[in-house]
């Protein structure tokens, strides 16, 4: 709770440090967007406003900015040039084109900012299964991927072709869907991602708190305070150990670069 302007410009200023959040789906990134958003316009502006970067029908990414009356034709604009950035959150569509998005936003700043990268990791298995659920339920009605799923059941579909292959790295390092990976590939994200924070989705919380104290200065996060209700699921959720022994080969396949990559960077 912040108790005037001027504590809430204090903490505004005291930093250049922009926080940038990579949104792996399924991934918590919508509790981490709800409750950056509601912390930046709790305690330092209220009016900020969330501008989205399109091509065409897909969202690349979200900029949350201060916008002031005379600003207002800017956000149509994308002028970010006459904006006050608070964060980006590049959106799935966008990590192909990351650092252009990032350039096209801060390319005119007078004083370029440190930009605090950071992501959302999920264990494999987990992350795979909350995924398939959403995009076959009608949870998932308003996105561009709903029904993509064809499979009519969880198992039919690791035993698919609709199992995707380590899209994380094919995303960041802009991969055709048919390449192969090699220890390159994997050895280059990892690189990456070392300049990232990235934390385990167990820690979720963690680190909208770390984030909204290292960058703007706001040491009480209150999850309470924010509007925003978790997904319940109603699917019954089938572990890995329920698997037959072929479909857990098959997934174990498919996923090993992300299993590696998990392991790598969490444990």
């Amino acid at each position: 709770y912040m108790d005037s302007e001027k504590t809430k410009n204090s903490l505004k200023l005291m930093t250049n440090l922009i926080p940038v959040f990579y949104h792996i789906p399924k991934s918590s990134g919508t509790y981490i967007y709800t409750c950056m958003l509601g912390s930046i316009k709790n305690n330092l502006e209220t009016s900020a406003k969330e501008i989205y970067i399109n091509d065409k029908q897909r969202v690349l990414a979200r900029v949350i900015a201060s916008v002031n009356k005379s600003e207002e034709s800017a956000i149509k604009s994308n002028d970010f040039e006459k904006l006050s950035i608070f964060a980006v959150f590049i959106q799935a569509a966008g990590f192909r084109n990351a650092d252009g998005i990032l350039n096209s936003i801060f390319e005119k700043a007078k004083t370029p900012p440190d930009l605090h990268k950071f992501t959302i990791l999920r264990e494999p298995f987990s992350r795979e299964r909350s995924l398939y659920h959403y995009l076959t339920s009608n949870k998932s009605k308003y996105e561009l991927t709903h029904g993509a799923l064809k499979s009519p059941s969880f198992e039919q579909h690791i035993m698919s072709e609709e199992l995707q292959e380590s899209w994380l790295i094919r995303s960041l390092l802009n991969l055709a869907n048919n390449t192969e990976l090699t220890e390159e590939h994997f050895d280059k994200t990892c690189e990456i991602l070392q300049g990232f924070k990235v934390y385990d989705s167990a820690r979720t919380q963690e680190a909208v708190k770390e984030t909204l104290s290292k960058c703007f200065g706001i040491k009480h996060f209150n999850e309470d305070d924010q509007p925003f209700i978790r997904n319940k699921n109603t699917y019954n959720k089938i572990e890995f150990e329920q698997l037959t022994l072929d479909v857990q080969k098959r997934f174990n396949e498919r996923k090993k670069w992300d299993r590696r990559l998990y392991d790598f960077l969490i444990k």
